[in-house]
């Protein structure tokens, strides 16, 4: 980052409010130049935005105080109600993964991501043009909120907290001799190309949005939503549930002990080890541990 900063612009909006605007000016035409529109109607269009707030800024106090006693009630519990749903809900989903498992989080989460996208895409094509049906707007915050809450319980626990990721790659137990370590371990190295994945996928949505939004409005959730449906169909039939699991579908040989192949025998109560290979072989292919 430090050493990007010798060559990042300057912020125009820094620019405008010290009153330089021909410098602001020409980074922006620079920023926002596209060949398809050579009178640069767009990047003088935003300029022009911008230097109007710049100058309606300066007559505004800027002072400490103002911070906290200029009203902005609603813009204020929109943005610390987003905040605050996606961190009670990540600790929930935390709290509850083991106990219901990964897969059934999968595809409860991105079902239902895609279902509130739905109903979002459904809400703004028919009444945002208007803006004049209330309840419809607010029931279109509501699907934003319950959106992230499922997302947050779900996708952001079970794959975005890394706990695919990690299982889905094999480690190496490191031997008494640190030395000898095996040196073909790929559980880091997933991860780190999963999350980098996570990172450009983001990346690339992101940058899209303004111009997809500005150009196809509310058709731009329709993309979230096939995923949503595609991914949930692929989850149903080909995401295993847990790490030994995965470990077998995936053909590794180097796992010691599958968790199915280990119970409890009922009448000795001792833990007990018998591979299914084995369990027609009596009570002597039986490990007790």
């Amino acid at each position: 980052m430090i050493a990007i900063l010798f060559v990042v612009p300057e912020s125009p909006r820094v620019l405008l409010m010290k009153g330089r605007v021909e410098e602001a000016e020409k980074i922006v035409c620079w920023l926002h130049s596209v060949k398809r529109d050579p009178e640069q109607e767009f990047a003088r269009g935003e300029f022009y935005q911008m230097r109007k707030q710049a100058e309606l800024e300066r007559t505004l106090d800027p002072g400490w105080v103002t911070m906290f006693t200029k009203k902005g009630k609603q813009q204020l519990e929109l943005q610390c109600g987003w905040i605050t749903v996606g961190i009670i809900f990540n600790a929930v989903g935390a709290a509850i993964i083991d106990k219901f498992g990964r897969k059934p989080l999968m595809l409860f989460g991105v079902a239902g991501c895609g279902v509130c996208l739905a109903i979002e895409a459904a809400i703004v094509a028919t009444y945002a043009e208007e803006a004049t049906n209330k309840a419809a707007l607010g029931a279109g915050v509501a699907m934003f909120y319950i959106f992230l809450a499922i997302y947050s319980l779900d996708v952001d626990v079970a794959v975005a907290g890394v706990v695919f990721y990690s299982e889905l790659f094999p480690s190496t137990v490191l031997p008494a001799d640190f030395v000898s370590a095996r040196k073909d371990h790929i559980r880091a190295k997933g991860v780190c190309i999963s999350i980098a994945t996570i990172a450009l996928t983001d990346l690339m949505y992101l940058q899209a949005a303004t111009t997809a939004f500005a150009n196809i409005g509310w058709k731009f959730h329709l993309l979230f939503i096939i995923i949503c449906f595609l991914g949930t169909a692929f989850f149903s039939f080909y995401l295993p549930e847990m790490k030994e699991e995965m470990e077998r579908l995936f053909g590794d040989d180097g796992v010691a002990v599958m968790l199915n192949d280990v119970h409890v025998n009922d009448n000795t109560h001792q833990l007990v080890y018998q591979k299914d290979d084995e369990k027609g072989g009596g009570a002597g292919a039986r490990r007790y541990i």
